[in-house]
């Protein structure tokens, strides 16, 4: 019984992502990205979510190293995220109004 509530699932999920997929807005991608294969953004409907990808930091705004300083690492990927053109970003909301 729990094979087939299981399979139900799958198949359920199956069928539905292609809807998904259609629902998604991917965001600009620079050339590394493109040359990697990932967004920068996808933003989804159904309660407006943005998923993030590939933000990374080993070195903060300055050039500093900050390998290292995952406090450090996680300011400058906000601040990153913040500088960008993601809806979710003060850019991205600048551009609207």
């Amino acid at each position: 019984m729990k094979g087939m509530t299981t399979f139900r699932t799958v198949l359920a999920l199956l069928v539905s992502l292609p809807w998904v997929a259609m629902a998604a807005e991917y965001m600009e991608k620079a050339p590394f990205q493109l040359s990697r294969a990932f967004s920068p953004g996808v933003i989804t409907e159904g309660g407006k979510i943005v998923w993030v990808a590939g933000q990374t930091a080993t070195r903060d705004s300055q050039g500093g190293d900050i390998a290292n300083n995952f406090e450090a690492q996680v300011k400058q990927v906000f601040s990153q995220i913040d500088q960008s053109d993601l809806p979710c970003s003060a850019e991205g909301q600048a551009k609207k109004r």
